[in-house]
């Protein structure tokens, strides 16, 4: 479940983005895509960017906090290491 979570919160506006957009250029000539490069181009590459980006800020964020947590158990394991 949690999994489904993350995926909610870290995907999913990034997938609503995309979809939005995908209809928005059905009836917006300038957000279509092909067989132009555009607006729609531009706005899809900005989600994308934002999309990566914050995908690599996620797991620099996770290896930091695990990284943390084994330390902290190497401590608890060794009380000898805290001084």
């Amino acid at each position: 479940m949690a999994v489904v979570k993350v995926f909610m919160v870290a995907a999913m506006p990034f997938v609503l983005a995309e979809a939005v957009t995908g209809v928005l250029s059905l009836f917006a000539e300038p957000l279509q895509v092909p067989p132009t490069v555009g607006l729609g181009m531009s706005v899809d590459l900005a989600i994308l960017a934002i999309g990566v980006l914050f995908l690599l800020l996620r797991l620099k964020l996770t290896e930091g906090a695990e990284q943390e947590e084994r330390t902290a158990q190497k401590h608890a394991r060794d009380p000898a290491s805290q001084r």
